[in-house]
């Protein structure tokens, strides 16, 4: 799983999260100023910088939000300024609902999220039928995303049944349970299991089975036809200027992508994580535990979430991008802290300026700073090579494992190789920074020098030494001044 910044020579957008085209500059702040004062700097500084309309954000701590704030435009040709009434698509935060509304049929008694599918749902392709619930909620199931195939610019409607029945045309990415790709196909199989189950349509279910006891009162499906009050418009930066684009596709986005809302109703949501009330707690603790592949080993992914290790520390968070917007809820259990940020501007990602504001609050979830002595200095270096050789067209796969090599072959692992291409050619030095044993595996952190700027990169390592997984650790890399403004 990559979770991995814009730069700017390369525009990848993979599922939740991408690469960034810009370095933000240093933050300046009074000497005094507190540290939630200094995380709005920081959020100011990123709508200034980073191409973005509108940035709608909120803090909560311990249940209780100690700061909520919106700056920019959500809509710029009519100058309406965002504000927390402002509703934003969410894009893949929708998983989650899904997710949720799995985990209440659940309760019911009226599934299992280790049945397969074909106990559920009718006419599905042959090769999916044996299919778990579990593995289409975690990214396991080897089903190719059907967003390759029909454009998530396109604006028609498109029924499910007729997205399914071309995909089911085409081969498993890898066999169920033994690798992870992302792919929204899975959560439009969620949502029409959850319309099988309970009788009524995906938007409405979660309507009254979430969003109503909740108090979220303007979160619904994106439908283009109805006028939605408050609606930021989408848009995406060309380079030059902003550009319109369309609103979501429901039909497109269905169970995986469709909803919009605000940030006053997604920190209701992250209350309901704290403290569940509609959902059991064994319903939101199997939600945020890792999926366990056919070998044992643990995914980077609970149903709905991404599941990041520091130090022993979790980070539990999931982003959304649209064609014209990018969200993050970004969650530190051990610190009961939660960030949502809300933005009309497509391909950026939050989740990077959450760990910035992450490593404000408490520096000790800055990897940057850490300088531990490389335990295995052959094989980091030997890593290095391997990602010259892709610079040059040389894709020598010797350093992956069987599992990294069955993602790395899907559609979306094709676009990790190209971003690692230029990512080779880009990357001038490289240092060691710290690591951690964990369920038999070693993970490794590195610094990789592009420009002025070290990325911190986290690589995963098997018994046998091979890559299983690689991913950017979301990290500060702003050098803050106390320069008075």
């Amino acid at each position: 799983m990559w979770n991995i910044q814009r730069v700017k020579i390369a525009r990848w957008v993979l599922a939740t999260t991408s690469l960034p085209m810009l370095t933000l500059p240093a933050i300046s702040w009074s000497a005094g100023a507190s540290k939630i004062d200094k995380v709005d700097a920081l959020m100011q500084l990123y709508v200034r910088q980073s191409a973005i309309p509108s940035l709608t954000y909120s803090i909560v701590e311990d249940g209780k939000v100690v700061r909520v704030a919106s700056y920019g435009y959500a809509d710029l040709e009519n100058q309406v300024k965002a504000s927390r009434q402002s509703r934003y698509e969410i894009g893949s935060m929708t998983k989650q609902f899904t997710a949720a509304g799995i985990f209440l049929l659940q309760q019911e008694g009226k599934l299992s999220v280790e049945d397969r599918l074909d106990k559920h749902l009718k006419n599905l392709p042959e090769t999916w039928k044996s299919i778990t619930i579990h593995q289409c909620l975690s990214h396991t199931a080897g089903l190719k995303d059907y967003l390759a195939t029909f454009s998530a610019l396109r604006t028609d409607p498109v029924a499910a049944d007729d997205i399914i029945k071309r995909m089911g045309t085409m081969t498993l990415d890898f066999t169920p349970g033994s690798a992870w790709s992302y792919s929204n196909t899975g959560y439009l199989l969620m949502a029409q299991l959850i319309e099988a189950k309970s009788g009524q349509k995906y938007p409405q279910f979660l309507s009254e089975r979430i969003f109503k006891p909740l108090g979220m009162t303007s979160t619904s499906a994106s439908d283009p036809d109805v006028v939605i009050p408050n609606r930021a418009r989408p848009y995406a930066f060309t380079g030059k200027a902003f550009s319109n684009r369309p609103v979501i596709n429901p039909s497109l986005a269905k169970g995986a992508g469709e909803l919009v809302s605000t940030v006053d109703d997604l920190t209701k949501w992250a209350s309901e994580l704290d403290h569940p009330k509609i959902l059991k707690p064994e319903s939101v603790a199997a939600m945020q535990t890792a999926f366990v592949f056919n070998n044992g080993r643990k995914a980077g992914y609970g149903t709905g979430f991404f599941l990041h290790r520091d130090r022993g520390r979790e980070i539990i968070e999931h982003g959304g991008n649209t064609t014209g917007m990018s969200s993050e809820i970004f969650r530190v259990p051990s610190k009961k802290l939660t960030m949502i940020v809300l933005t009309n501007a497509s391909g950026i990602a939050p989740a990077q300026t959450c760990r910035e504001a992450l490593g404000i609050l408490d520096p000790s979830w800055n990897p940057l700073v850490r300088t531990e002595t490389d335990p295995n200095e052959r094989r980091s270096l030997e890593l290095m090579v391997t990602f010259r050789k892709w610079a040059r067209g040389n894709f020598d796969n010797s350093a992956f494992s069987p599992e990294m090599m069955s993602m790395l072959n899907t559609t979306r692992g094709l676009a990790v190789r190209q971003a690692f291409q230029i990512f080779g050619k880009m990357a001038k030095t490289y240092r060691y920074l710290d690591g951690e044993d964990y369920d038999g595996h070693r993970f490794d952190r590195y610094a990789m020098q592009i420009g002025a700027v070290e990325v911190p990169l986290e690589f995963e390592f098997d018994a046998n030494g091979k890559v299983v997984s690689m991913e950017q650790i979301h990290a500060p890399v702003l050098k803050v001044s106390t320069r008075k403004q």
